[in-house]
């Protein structure tokens, strides 16, 4: 580990040194920063520094790699490194920007050392790719800065060796004929360039390489100084809603509309086609949801009269529309009214209705569906022996419901002990959970299940392979016992091997696997108790897909988590994140 990183970070050879400027290094020293109008996190989210001594870029003597947060912003500048202990004389900087390890442009710049510390300001801009310097016109002119070749001794620091700006603003600057209809001129130290802008976007989209993405089916690019596409200057849409699911994320607004992102295959996003999406994607035909559940691969919204409409994988039935036909795009589940609350576990979904009654449907094969027998359902069918349901979850081939007094009750697999009844037989209909009648919170994973008490601790019981249910051990455990140093606790979120809590506070704190970072701490390292999820702060709702986790901050914004192969996290990459990062173009 170099200052906190690892060496995939930051690699130094011998005396010269390569660290963040955080660090506290001596100097002399070489600062290198960084404007571009390529959009950090979309379509860079690395930078690396490659040193040469001399003009021949042969071997460098030093190599520092940053990675770029979807919120920075690129285009006024970010600092990328300190360069310490660089001898005087001529030095060659490569810089190179990547997405997933794959090189997006490259800028090379010489600079002169002498014996003082100094700033470089490395400009890279989108109308680069592809060119290639020298041109015949100046066989000096090595390298290229907005779509022009140039000396590579040309910095803001050196401008007497760059050519007569293009510009003083962006006013200065017109976009090229091919350059997106919802790209912004920008000025960047005198070059030119085009920003990906998501004010020229309609319906809370975002701008991306391929246009404007995430829109309603009507929206598209909007004139700049226009409301962004609403009917009228309202206030402005928020988020009421988060919810993951196995490897996708959905968002809902309080206008009714929900947003979806991540992998797509069976329509579980519901935008009326099938292909994976890194950023978030409207939902055809929904305009009245007041709440969205996402399971393993299906997706379900209830609307504000308690009718349910569902879309995505439906194998087993889970959509509940009487078939087994996958849906691009949401669909009434037949047979079910006034719904007051939804859940949906990996291959099932279950719904409570005024009164307190359980109804599910789906796949059935252990019983998930608690009617008492172990035949999968195309529709909804009411849950045996249980009322006063208040709260209802699904994990993966069973169910729980939270009673209006504090009960827990859980029907289905049981092979790991997630039902908490102290055994591990299959249930076909509910059994109540052992010692717990103050339960003000539910949420099943995989296979472990987890509720917050009325004090504000967290009890878990199931599987504990990995530490999911937070008491320090990795031992099984048939009935609940306490999660380790919580209090205050309004919320639990189970995923397949992991689980978060948050506090009144707004803090998240998680555990268990943490393969792809769905623990938030910054490390891929296991945890067997609670570890505060790293720069998150006022969190408001929590979801745990299979691998990754969700907060909703406010009603403005949500960060994500966690594996991303898909692009679960909205950040418009597909590159883990083992912190939170925001999804863009929400809401």
């Amino acid at each position: 580990m170099v200052n906190g990183r690892s060496s995939k970070e930051w690699r130094c050879v011998a005396t010269l040194a390569a660290t963040l400027v955080a660090g506290c290094a001596p100097e002399p020293a070489l600062v290198v920063d960084l404007r571009t109008d390529f959009r950090a996190g979309l379509e860079v989210d690395e930078a690396r520094v490659d040193v040469f001594e001399g003009t021949d870029a042969e071997t460098p003597g030093s190599t520092a790699s940053r990675p770029l947060g979807a919120d920075e912003d690129l285009e006024s500048g970010v600092r990328l490194a300190q360069l310490d202990a660089l001898p005087a004389g001529t030095w060659t900087l490569v810089v190179t920007l990547a997405l997933d390890g794959r090189p997006v442009a490259e800028r090379r710049v010489l600079v002169s050392l002498s014996n003082a510390s100094q700033v470089v300001t490395v400009v890279i801009t989108r109308s680069c790719v592809g060119v290639v310097c020298p041109t015949d016109g100046d066989p000096a002119a090595t390298t290229c800065i907005g779509g022009r070749c140039v000396d590579p001794r040309c910095t803001p620091e050196t401008p007497e060796r760059c050519p007569t700006p293009d510009c003083v603003g962006a006013a200065g600057c017109a976009l090229p004929p091919d350059a997106l209809a919802c790209a912004a001129a920008v000025c960047l130290e005198g070059f030119c360039g085009a920003t990906l802008d998501d004010a020229r976007c309609a319906g809370g989209a975002m701008c991306t390489s391929d246009g404007c993405v995430g829109a309603a089916p009507d929206a598209g690019p909007v004139d700049a100084g226009s409301d962004g596409g609403r009917a009228d200057a309202g206030p402005p849409v928020a988020l009421s809603g988060i919810t993951a699911g196995g490897d996708y994320t959905c968002a809902l607004r309080d206008d009714g509309e929900a947003r979806c992102w991540g992998r797509n295959a069976t329509g579980r996003l519901g935008t009326g086609a099938t292909e994976d999406s890194l950023v978030p994607a409207a939902v055809v035909d929904l305009a009245d949801a007041l709440e969205l559940r996402a399971g393993f691969s299906q997706t379900c919204a209830r609307s504000a009269g308690g009718a349910v409409r569902c879309w995505g994988f439906n194998g087993s039935g889970q959509v509940g529309d009487g078939t087994t036909t996958d849906r691009l795009g949401p669909v009434a589940v037949g047979g079910l009214s006034g719904v007051t609350m939804l859940a949906a576990g990996r291959n099932h979904t279950c719904a409570v209705v005024g009164g307190g009654e359980v109804w599910c449907w789906g796949r059935n094969a252990e019983g998930e569906l608690g009617d008492g027998t172990t035949s999968d359902r195309l529709s909804p069918v009411r849950v045996s022996r249980l009322s006063n349901a208040t709260q209802v979850t699904a994990g993966s081939g069973f169910s729980c419901a939270r009673l209006d007094s504090g009960a827990v009750h859980c029907w289905g697999r049981n092979g790991d002990g997630q039902l908490g009844d102290g055994a591990t037989l299959e249930r076909r209909t509910p059994v109540p959970v052992s010692g717990l009648a103050d339960a003000v919170a539910l949420d099943a994973g995989g296979n472990h299940t987890c509720a917050v008490r009325s004090g504000g601790t967290v009890v878990c019981w199931g599987l504990n392979t990995n530490g999911q249910l937070g008491d320090g051990s990795t031992t099984t455990r048939l009935t609940p016992v306490a999660v380790m140093g919580l209090s205050e606790v309004v919320e639990v979120a189970a995923g397949q091997s992991h689980t978060c809590a948050r506090t009144a506070s707004g803090e998240v704190r998680c555990w268990g696997l943490n393969a792809q970072g769905q623990v938030g701490d910054g490390t891929r390292i296991e945890r067997t108790s609670p570890v505060e999820v790293r720069g998150l702060d006022g969190a408001s709702e929590l979801t745990a897909g299979a691998s990754h986790t969700c907060a909703r901050v406010g009603t403005a914004e949500a960060r994500c988590w966690g594996a991303n192969d898909f692009g679960a996290l909205g950040d418009g990459s597909a590159t883990d994140r083992t912190e939170p990062v925001r999804v863009v173009g929400l809401p």
